[in-house]
């Protein structure tokens, strides 16, 4: 049996290996910066909305709605 035989699915995980890899180096170095901004005004009141409507609907935890109402500050 040829030895690229033997060899190519272990290769072909490497790849996918240093393909995923390099995705999240570009995810991070693109989306990183982007979420230490702070949110818009616009986005801050959709989700304010979208909360207040989620609490009216069903019980919400205290714990995630206050961890949700420091995201929108």
């Amino acid at each position: 049996m040829p030895t690229s035989t033997l060899h190519a699915p272990r290769e072909k995980h490497v790849r996918i290996h240093e393909a995923r890899a390099a995705t999240g180096r570009l995810l991070h170095v693109e989306y990183v910066p982007m979420l230490t901004e702070p949110l818009p005004c616009e986005l801050k009141h959709l989700i304010a909305q979208l909360v207040a409507r989620e609490a009216g609907r069903e019980q919400v935890g205290k714990h995630a709605f206050e961890a949700l109402s420091a995201i929108i500050g």
